[in-house]
């Protein structure tokens, strides 16, 4: 992997009614993270300075539905 690349991206709900497992309805609004801390995943939280937001997104059941949004 070269420098810049990412492995890993953490992605958390946005809203507090959202919900990705499971999810309770679409899309689902997101935040796109990238993690600042070796392992994120054995962790159950984070704080805001072992993370750096990197983008908002939607999640859709299916590319079709997304492209269906964007049209």
């Amino acid at each position: 992997m070269s420098e810049g690349e990412l492995e890993l991206v953490i992605v958390a709900a946005r809203l507090k009614e959202g919900s990705l497992f499971p999810v309770r309805s679409w899309p689902v609004y997101v935040y796109v993270a990238r993690s600042l801390i070796g392992n994120p995943e054995l962790r159950d939280t984070m704080t805001s300075d072992e993370f750096k937001l990197i983008a908002w997104a939607e999640l859709y059941p299916s590319e079709q539905d997304a492209r269906l949004k964007v049209m």
